[in-house]
């Protein structure tokens, strides 16, 4: 257990946006310009990792790279086995960490991407893949719009740089294709809003460097065409325009005017040094909040008992709550803390129903399950500190 990390107080903003990172700029800016140094406070997401690994082997396969492989399956099959290998996090399986249906479901999704856009035969070996780099804030500033997968496109007036999963030539022009393997559509049966303005900034940034018509394409379990028209070229620009206006290029911005806490923090890795967030433990018992939170808790230490399986700790949290985390690991050294010390729990599990838990912010929480109950997962990503104001 270590000190918790001082507080992000400010921020340069970036003077280049990615298009990906739009719809997570809506909900938190900060989340967003934030350096990525400051992400490692806690561990990448089991998601955030599969989704690094099954783009590097969709690549890797659509561009023939697929050693002694006879087929772009094979190929995919074996570049996937290699590339968990080397990002596999932590010490649980990924595919036990993500869940094993949106494993089997994201993984079929990607293979069918690699085997449609794969060459009748390898063209060489598969390169190894770069661990997941967070909000990926370098690359080239000159304005280009590139062929071909992970094509860079620079739009240095806009603001805008990134890599489109899949950008080629069309009867109309220029067609940018976005590949998904997690859910494409909302509840409406409509495109999920975040990936519409993703292709739809990619398009006006491609129209703006060279011009010509524009094809948008989500693909996913299933390939969603969205025309680009008049309206959604003038919306899009819109949604640009008021986002820059916001986060001007190269100043320094203090963390909480760009922090806006709420249950989107779940997926953010900056939550132990964000101060707006740390002070946001009212949102466990809010109505509009309650049980959308991240697993997360912090407060005063009110008693600590030991046994062999494992550390129990009763806390009185800052939403004035009174919280037990059973199942903590004897390493991580909290038998040794005093009553009153200030302790923080980032990504617990829910030791009680699932449900229940959606409703209301729980109050039992865990690490380890209970030995024999095989259906409750351990917490994988469990990250304890000790410290911090009261």
């Amino acid at each position: 257990m270590i000190p918790l990390p001082l507080e992000l107080s400010c921020v340069v903003i970036p003077r280049f946006l990615s298009p990906s990172h739009f719809e997570a700029l809506k909900k938190c800016r900060l989340s967003v310009v934030a350096p990525d140094s400051l992400a490692g406070t806690l561990p990448v997401a089991p998601d955030a990792v599969l989704g690094t690994a099954l783009h590097h082997v969709a690549h890797e396969v659509a561009e023939g790279r697929w050693g002694k492989a006879s087929s772009p399956a094979e190929a995919f099959d074996a570049v996937l086995a290699k590339t968990i290998a080397a990002l596999e996090p932590g010490d649980a399986p990924l595919d036990v960490a993500v869940g094993r249906q949106r494993w089997f479901t994201r993984v079929a999704r990607a293979r069918a991407w690699a085997i449609e856009d794969a060459p009748t035969e390898s063209r060489g070996e598969p390169q190894p893949a770069r661990p997941h780099r967070g909000r990926g804030k370098g690359g080239p500033t000159e304005a280009r719009a590139d062929l071909g997968h992970e094509a860079w496109i620079v739009w240095p007036d806009g603001r805008l740089r990134g890599r489109a999963d899949l950008v080629e030539l069309s009867a109309r022009g220029r067609r940018v294709i976005e590949n998904k393997s997690g859910r494409t559509r909302d509840r409406d049966g409509n495109p999920v809003g975040g990936i519409g303005l993703q292709v739809g900034l990619y398009a006006l940034a491609i129209e703006s460097v060279v011009g010509g018509g524009i094809e948008t394409m989500i693909r996913g379990d299933e390939r969603i065409d969205i025309p680009w028209e008049a309206t959604t070229r003038e919306r899009i620009r819109a949604e640009l325009a008021a986002m820059l206006s916001v986060l001007p290029a190269e100043e320094e911005v203090q963390a909480d005017a760009l922090a806006s806490p709420g249950p989107h923090c779940r997926r953010c890795r900056l939550r132990p040094v964000c101060g707006a967030y740390l002070r946001s433990a009212s949102l466990w018992i809010q109505a509009g909040t309650a049980g959308r939170m991240p697993l997360d808790v912090w407060g005063a230490l009110l008693r600590c008992s030991i046994s062999e399986t494992g550390v129990k700790v009763e806390l009185r949290d800052d939403a004035g709550r009174f919280v037990v985390v059973n199942g903590l690991a004897h390493g991580w050294g909290i038998q040794r803390c005093a009553p009153g010390s200030r302790l923080y729990f980032f990504d617990l599990e829910a030791d009680q129903d699932r449900q229940h838990a959606e409703r209301v912010q729980v109050a039992n929480l865990r690490e380890w399950p209970v030995k024999g109950a095989s259906s409750r997962r351990r917490a994988f990503r469990l990250r304890v500190y000790w410290g911090g104001p009261g």
